[in-house]
């Protein structure tokens, strides 16, 4: 349990965030028994017209200069071809990176960084309500995933993730003044890495971060590698998709690389901490960074203790979204909306997307105000 919780509100109400130099903790819970007060999407046409609606006023879009403008443009067609040149690799399109913009520099850019085994088209409502939020958003596609060569994924490294989210934000900057990254589970751990390491991220969005991962996935991962195990030995019911979408390609190692880049992050930031616990409490601790974290009691694969124990720690504005036991909410659920999921697995999506959503856009309006907080110290 946190130190600092609100109380328990509606989960549709809007919260004001104020960018104190110390501010307190803002925590939105969602109970079971608040759930009737939630409009849920009862399909996907009902979350569609959502997500492509306004949640607000968009940010402010400043009048660029004329070197601006062009470095806005060329940053456009340089992620166009390499979307473009992507195309023949991948098993199907709608896993292609992804670019959302407002044909100028806006005032923030995110940078969408998904899950293992994901790609953008399972982010595609969140970065629909960013980008109605105002923001460029650029969501990318980790190396090995979703190849038309699925073992492509076996032979993936984490070091080829981290540079891919970096290269990502050398091009971001030139789409926005402030670069916000936006990260699900193994994205949420990239998304923490990169912003110790860049001064240019400005703010954190993330869901369910794998900063630590449950011994199930642990050990899932560890033995199943020299055994060159994916899910569908495992799962072989689910695979294929029963409307044939194209199947992933559930890797052990691809799951072994997230182990080690949880380790090399506590290695390189955990100062001098004695334990895994400590070493994450002293990140938090060094990121100074407003961020907004969304997690559910029902995670089996991050469990949501180190998570809030990682939120606690956090030493600039925050904002927690915590979905309590008993919503169905899991974790490869929290993110998605009813649009990013296909026919026969209605049920795998945030059936509260809406709500998030409109917290997801309160905490982007915040950080429109001026005076933010520094950038955290990735340095002695």
């Amino acid at each position: 349990m946190l130190s600092k919780v609100a109380p328990t509100i509606a989960p549709a109400r809007s919260l004001h965030l104020s960018w104190a130099d110390r501010p307190e903790a803002t925590t939105v819970r969602i109970a079971p028994a608040c759930e009737r007060r939630v409009t849920n999407l009862a399909s996907q046409q009902a979350a569609s017209a959502l997500i492509a609606s306004p949640l607000s006023q968009p940010l402010a879009l400043r009048a660029p200069d004329a070197g601006e403008a062009a470095g806005f443009a060329r940053a456009v067609r340089v992620i166009e071809a390499g979307i473009a040149a992507r195309a023949s690799e991948v098993s199907h399109p709608r896993h292609l990176p992804r670019l959302l913009h407002h044909g100028r520099r806006t005032d923030i850019v995110v940078v969408q960084v998904h899950g293992l085994y994901e790609s953008p088209q399972y982010g595609a409502g969140l970065a629909r309500v960013m980008h109605a939020e105002g923001a460029n958003v650029l969501s990318v596609l980790l190396p090995g995933h979703w190849s038309k060569h699925p073992e492509d994924l076996d032979n993936a490294s984490h070091e080829a993730w981290v540079a891919e989210v970096r290269g990502a934000i050398d091009r971001a900057a030139a789409l926005g003044k402030r670069v916000v990254l936006a990260g699900f589970s193994t994205g949420g751990l990239l998304s923490v890495d990169a912003a110790l390491e860049d001064p240019r991220v400005s703010a954190l969005m993330l869901w369910s971060p794998a900063l630590y991962v449950s011994q199930g996935s642990y050990w899932g991962a560890v033995l199943g590698k020299p055994l060159g195990l994916t899910l569908h030995h495992l799962r072989p019911a689910e695979v294929p998709a029963p409307d044939g979408f194209d199947r992933g390609y559930y890797s052990a190692s691809a799951g072994v690389e997230v182990v080690d880049l949880i380790a090399s992050l506590l290695g390189r930031h955990g100062g001098h901490g004695r334990t895994d616990a400590e070493r994450r409490r002293a990140i938090a601790q060094r990121l100074e960074l407003p961020t907004l974290m969304v997690v559910t009691d029902e995670d089996t694969t991050v469990p949501v203790g180190p998570s809030l124990d990682f939120f606690d720690g956090l030493r600039g504005p925050k904002r927690l979204v915590r979905y309590e036991r008993g919503m169905g909410i899991k974790h490869g659920t929290i993110a998605k909306s009813s649009s990013d999921v296909f026919a026969g697995w209605e049920q795998h999506y945030n059936h509260q997307f809406d709500a998030m959503a409109r917290e997801v856009g309160s905490f982007m309006r915040a950080l429109a105000k001026p005076a933010l907080p520094g950038h955290a110290s990735s340095r002695p």
